[in-house]
């Protein structure tokens, strides 16, 4: 069963869970068995609940410690003991790893290596900068703009859309 990022409020994450009949059912079951009620997707607030294309409803997890790529998906494992036994998380593991591997290199290799790791969990490269852009420029021969300055122009104005677009 896994579980892909679909929307935050201020306090959680929510995800949105897919997996067989079988595990969607002990998903939900293990949610009842809490004394809760499972969420399901829904168009809208209020709205009908969505489905998935085998015809499931697509039940929701929340959390307030979300994984760092939003277009992944990932493991949902079952808790096996403690006092959340039987609740389901997200599969931390490899994260817990690298972490750990970053944390034992101490301080430039291990800050090294956490920056490497954080590109590949996020899909970011940390150490690229803005993408820059080449631009054609059109002028008619009656025009008097100085072309290098027009040029300068377009090109940091296209890359202040560059930096934009991937903030969003």
């Amino acid at each position: 069963m896994q579980a892909k990022f679909y929307k935050a409020t201020n306090k959680v994450a929510i995800y949105t869970v897919q997996g067989t009949d079988a595990e969607l059912a002990a998903y939900a079951a293990s949610i009842t068995a809490q004394g809760r009620e499972p969420q399901y997707q829904t168009e809208g607030i209020g709205g009908p609940l969505v489905k998935n294309s085998k015809g499931q409803h697509i039940p929701l997890f929340f959390t307030a410690f979300p994984m760092p790529n939003k277009d992944q998906w990932y493991n949902l494992v079952q808790i096996q003991s403690g006092p959340n036994k039987g609740n389901y998380t997200l599969d931390t593991a490899d994260l817990s790893f690298d972490r750990l591997l970053a944390k034992s290199f101490g301080k430039d290799l291990g800050d090294h290596i956490a920056g490497q790791l954080a590109s590949k969990h996020t899909g970011v490269s940390l150490g690229s900068n803005a993408p820059v852009s080449s631009s054609v420029i059109l002028t008619d021969d009656d025009d008097e703009t100085d072309s290098s300055e027009t040029e300068s122009k377009a090109s940091a104005s296209a890359d202040m859309d560059a930096i934009a677009s991937k903030g969003k």
